[in-house]
């Protein structure tokens, strides 16, 4: 099986942004629990000092459409629940990219898709 997962990175070594204030997307492509970094897309954080911007978590969730799972140090309620009725499952992680791609490829790929 083969299937993209979005990853909220600052530094391209760990899961380390909110979604909300991520400002890319490390986007992997995860085959037989190998992992191969495709493409960093950039984002427009939805979320500043005045609060969510409601279009901005909208251009961030469209951003993600080919994606099976976003990795994400935190995320809010709302934009989760909008990430699974789009068929995107949503993780929470502080890992290492290669520590949190391994868990995926291990405990949830099998579970869900």
């Amino acid at each position: 099986m083969s299937y993209k997962v979005a990853i909220a990175t600052s530094d391209g070594k760990h899961v380390n942004q909110h979604f909300g204030k991520a400002t890319q997307f490390a986007i992997y492509q995860v085959e037989n629990k190998r992992f191969n970094l495709l493409e960093i897309r950039e984002n427009n954080p939805s979320c500043g000092d005045n609060g969510h911007q409601e279009n901005a978590i909208y251009d961030s969730i469209n951003l993600l459409l080919d994606c099976k799972i976003v990795l994400i140090s935190m995320i809010g309620v709302g934009p989760d629940q909008i990430l699974f009725d789009k068929g995107i499952l949503s993780y929470e992680t502080s890992d290492s990219i290669n520590d949190a791609l391994e868990y995926v490829s291990s405990n949830i790929e099998g579970k869900y898709f």
